[in-house]
C-alpha cells in the first residue's frame, strides 16, 4: 500500500530553507549565545526573587481567604449533619404521631414498644415519649409513674393551640426529672377527626451535641457552637481550650453581631479577639433554611499564619535552591554549547534530507503519473485500431488478447488518473471559503445523474450547513461517496442514498448513507488506504483510489473520514469538515 503524505508545495520552502552552519559563523553564534545564556539566566533569577517576594506577599493575603474557606466549608459540613439528624427525628415523630393518633390509642404497652424500637434506631436520642392531650408523659421508656405533667411547657401549648404547626424545635430546655440540658423536638398527635390527642417528642442531650462538635478537626484554638434561632446557645466545643458555655446564653461579640445585621442567614467575619476567651478567629456563620437554627465555626488566626509562615520557609528554600541551579546551570552552558551545536547542526542535515527526499519522491510520482498518461492514452488507441482491423480474424485467442491489452490499458489510464488526482488531493483548487454545501452536492449529483438514472436510485439530500474549503474538492468528495455508493449497490434491491450534515462546534459533519453490500467494521479502516477494494470482483474498472482520495481531501483541511453503519446493512461516510458559518 501507498502512504499517505500530507506534503505540498510548502513543504519545498520549508526543506529549501535548512543550511548548514559554517564554521566561522557557528562560532560567532557560539559565543553570542553565551553571553545571551548569562545574561539571560541573570534576568531570570532577579525575576524569580522579585516574583517569590510578590508571590509570599499574596499568600499572606490568600492565607485569610483559605482560612475563610475553611470555616465555610466545615459550617456547610454542620448544617448539613445536624439537618440530617433532624430530619431522621422528624420523620420517626411523623410516623409514631401518626400510628398514636390513628391506631394505636388504646394500646399504651403497644405506642412504649413502638417508641422503644424508634428510639434505638436513632443514635443520639435521649429520650422518644409522647404524652396524652392534658400533657402527662405516659407512653415511651422510662415514662414515670405517677406521670410528670409537661402541660406548661412551650413546645406542648404551641402545638396543642396550633394544629399546622408542624415540627416544633426547642431551645436550650432543663428536664424536671434529672435536671439535664436538652435539645428538644416534638409534633402534634392529632386524632382521625383532627383534635388534639397529645405530643410526642425527642430529646437530644446537649453534653452529646458537645461531644458531636468535638469530632470537628480544628487546630488549636478552633472553636465550634450550635446556637437556636434564638442565637442561645445550645453546644461549644474550642479546641484545646477550657471554655464552656452556659446553655441558652445569647451573648455575641459585636463583629458577630454586626455581621446578623448585614445578612441574618450566613455570613464570615474576624472577630479581632472580642470573643469570650479573647482569641482572634475568623469565622463563619449559617442559619438552617429548613429548621432555623445557628451553627459557627471559627479558626485561629494565628494557627492560619503559621502555615503563611512554613510556605515563607518553603518558598524560600525553593528559590535558593534555583538560583544555586541556575549558577551551575550557566557554569554548564559553556562545555555543553559545543556539543549539542554539533548534534543540532547534523539534526538539521537529516531533516533537510528526510524533506527533501519526500518532496522529490512526491514531485516523482506526480511527474511520472502525468507524463505516463500520454503513453497509456496511445496505447489504448492502438489496441483499438488493432481490434478493428483484426476483426474478421476468427481466431479466439488473438480476440482475447486484443480485449485483454485494451481492457488492461483503459486500467492503466484510470489508475494514472487516480494516482495523479490522489498526490493533488491535499492541494486546493481555488479559494478556501465558505461553500454552499447543499448546491454544490447537487452538482455532484447531477454530473452522475446518467448513472443514477440507469439504476433507479433513490436519493434524499437534507439540508447541509455550510463548510470551510474550495468547492471543486468538496463537489469532489461528493461524487466519490456517490460513485462508491453506485459500485457496491446490492443487485436485489434498488440503490437509497441519504446525505445529511449537522454542525458540532467548530466542525460539520457530513454524512452519505446508504443500502449498499455494507463493509464488515474490521476492514472500514482499510479502505482508505490507496488500492484497497474489499469487492474487487464487483468492479474490476475500480482502482481502490477513491476513498484513500476522499479521507486525504479531508485531513487537507484538519477534519477526517471514517465508515459507520448504513441503512439495510450499508455504510455510511462520515466526513469532517471546518465549519464555514453563515453564507
Amino acid at each position: 500500500m501507498f502512504s499517505q503524505s500530507k506534503s505540498d508545495n510548502s513543504l519545498l520552502t520549508t526543506g529549501s530553507e535548512y543550511e548548514l552552519v559554517k564554521t566561522e559563523a557557528a562560532v560567532t553564534d557560539f559565543r553570542r549565545n553565551i553571553v545571551i545564556t548569562y545574561v539571560w539566566v541573570s534576568l531570570v533569577v532577579m525575576m524569580v526573587i522579585i516574583v517569590a517576594a510578590t508571590a509570599l506577599h499574596g499568600m499572606r493575603q490568600r492565607a485569610d481567604v483559605l482560612t475563610a474557606s475553611t470555616t465555610q466549608n466545615l459550617a456547610l459540613l454542620m448544617e448539613q449533619t445536624y439537618d440530617g439528624m433532624i430530619d431522621s427525628i422528624d420523620v420517626a415523630l411523623q410516623s409514631a404521631a401518626d400510628d398514636i393518633g390513628l391506631h394505636m390509642r388504646e394500646d399504651p404497652q403497644a405506642i412504649t414498644s413502638m417508641l422503644t424500637k424508634s428510639q434505638k434506631r436513632l443514635q443520639y436520642v435521649a429520650y422518644l415519649r409522647a404524652t396524652d392531650e392534658q400533657g402527662n408523659v405516659i407512653y415511651g421508656a422510662g415514662a414515670r409513674s405517677p406521670p410528670v405533667n409537661n402541660s406548661d411547657r412551650d413546645y406542648f401549648i404551641t402545638l396543642r393551640d396550633k394544629p399546622n404547626a408542624g415540627l416544633f424545635i426547642s431551645k436550650a430546655l432543663l428536664t424536671r426529672t434529672d435536671k439535664r440540658w436538652v435539645w428538644l423536638f416534638g409534633r402534634r398527635i392529632s386524632r382521625p377527626d383532627g383534635s388534639f390527642s397529645g405530643v410526642v417528642y425527642a430529646t437530644i442531650f446537649l453534653e452529646d451535641l458537645d461531644a458531636m462538635l468535638g469530632r470537628i478537626v480544628l487546630q488549636s484554638g478552633g472553636v465550634a457552637t450550635l446556637r437556636d434561632a434564638d442565637i442561645g446557645v445550645l453546644a461549644r466545643h474550642v479546641t484545646q481550650g477550657p471554655y464552656r458555655a452556659t446553655p441558652g446564653e445569647r451573648t455575641i461579640a459585636a463583629p458577630f453581631a454586626a455581621a446578623l445585621k448585614i445578612d441574618p442567614d450566613q455570613g464570615t467575619y474576624v472577630s479581632g479577639g472580642t470573643s469570650i476567651d479573647k482569641i482572634n478567629r475568623t469565622q463563619t456563620y449559617r442559619r438552617s433554611a429548613k429548621y432555623g437554627y445557628y451553627v459557627n465555626v471559627g479558626v485561629s488566626s494565628e494557627q492560619a499564619l503559621e502555615v503563611w509562615q512554613r510556605q515563607v520557609w518553603l518558598v524560600t528554600l525553593l528559590v535558593s535552591m534555583f538560583v544555586a541551579a541556575s549558577t551551575i546551570f550557566a557554569l554548564h552552558v559553556r562545555r555543553s554549547w559545543l556539543r549539542r551545536e554539533k548534534d543540532v547542526r547534523a539534526l538539521e542535515t537529516m531533516v533537510q534530507d528526510k524533506v527533501r527526499l519526500n518532496a522529490d519522491l512526491e514531485r516523482f510520482a506526480y511527474v511520472t503519473s502525468h507524463h505516463l498518461q500520454e503513453p497509456t492514452r496511445r496505447i489504448v488507441i492502438f489496441s483499438q485500431r488493432l481490434q478493428t482491423s483484426l476483426g474478421q480474424i476468427e481466431d479466439a485467442d488473438i480476440t482475447a488478447s486484443m480485449a485483454f491489452l485494451h481492457k488492461e490499458g483503459i486500467r492503466l489510464r484510470s489508475l494514472l488518473h487516480d494516482v495523479e488526482l490522489y498526490l493533488d488531493a491535499g492541494r486546493p483548487h481555488g479559494p478556501i471559503e465558505s461553500q454552499n454545501t447543499s448546491i454544490i452536492a447537487d452538482k455532484a449529483i447531477q454530473a452522475l445523474d446518467g448513472e443514477l438514472r440507469q439504476i433507479n436510485a433513490d436519493i434524499e439530500v437534507s439540508s447541509l450547513p455550510p463548510v470551510l474549503i474550495d468547492s471543486r474538492r468538496l463537489r469532489e468528495i461528493f461524487i466519490i461517496a456517490l460513485k462508491n455508493s453506485i459500485t457496491y449497490r446490492c443487485q436485489d434491491r434498488p440503490l437509497r442514498i441519504r446525505i445529511s450534515g449537522a454542525t458540532t462546534g467548530r466542525d460539520v459533519v457530513l454524512r452519505i448513507e446508504d443500502n449498499s453490500t455494507g463493509i464488515p467494521a474490521a476492514y472500514r479502516e482499510r479502505v482508505f488506504r490507496a488500492f484497497e477494494r474489499m469487492h474487487p470482483q464487483m468492479d474490476e474498472t475500480s482502482t481502490g483510489v477513491g476513498l484513500a482520495i476522499l479521507r486525504r481531501i479531508a485531513e487537507s483541511m484538519g477534519g477526517n473520514a471514517s465508515i459507520e453503519d448504513g441503512m439495510e446493512s450499508g455504510i455510511t461516510v462520515v466526513i469532517k469538515l471546518p465549519s464555514g458559518g453563515l453564507i
